[in-house]
């Protein structure tokens, strides 16, 4: 293995350690152009079981001690946020859930002597609604998960040194190798939304 992998690979088991993670471990680091079709974005790290993945186009480009935070951020948030992630989205999806079948019901009661024409109506305004806001639910499921990454920045911002992280995500933007994708901004925050949220903290986060 290069030496600078090892290097990541170590740095990856150290915190483990230090965060409780002991079900992966990690022995390889691979560097990855795609994900499936889609390119893989510049500071995106995820774990297997026992493999670090990293995006190819930052191969080289960081030293070890850089990609740090990084992983500490990402170990946060796969294996150790991911209750906050289910509990997000519960929270914001099964009270429409719940609530579309009993509107229904309650709505067909009141209506049921109504004339069938007007009775039609109100049913074609409120199913469309319900699927609005059924879609409104899972938006707001996906900035919760937008939010908890940055929390996990923060987290491992406090484990690696605020400054660490903070410089880490500067020299990657630096780059200039980010493309804009504003469907997966949904979810996952851009590196400037990250840098920006770590300034947000105040001056003790900045670099």
């Amino acid at each position: 293995m290069d030496p600078e992998d090892q290097r990541i690979v170590d740095i990856a088991r150290e915190l483990c350690q230090r965060l409780g993670i002991t079900k992966i471990n990690p022995r390889i680091v691979s560097w990855r152009e795609k994900q499936g079709l889609v390119r893989v974005p510049p500071d995106q790290v995820l774990f297997t079981m026992d493999n670090i993945l990293l995006p190819k186009s930052l191969m080289g480009k960081l030293e070890p001690e850089e990609w740090k935070p990084l992983l500490a951020s990402s170990l946060i948030y796969h294996w150790k946020s991911q209750s906050k992630v289910a509990l997000g989205m519960m929270v914001r999806t099964i009270p429409i859930v719940l609530l579309l079948p009993v509107g229904l019901v309650f709505l067909d009661r009141i209506l049921n002597n109504q004339f069938g024409l007007f009775r039609i109506i109100l049913l074609a305004v409120y199913l469309p609604l319900s699927l609005i806001a059924v879609v409104y639910s899972q938006i707001l499921s996906l900035r919760n998960m937008k939010r908890v990454r940055l929390d996990c920045d923060r987290r491992a911002a406090e484990l690696a040194g605020p400054e660490n992280l903070l410089r880490a995500l500067k020299k990657i933007e630096s780059l200039g190798i980010e493309k804009p994708r504003r469907l997966a901004h949904l979810v996952r925050p851009s590196i400037q939304q990250r840098i920006n949220h770590l300034q947000s903290l105040g001056p003790a986060w900045t670099a």
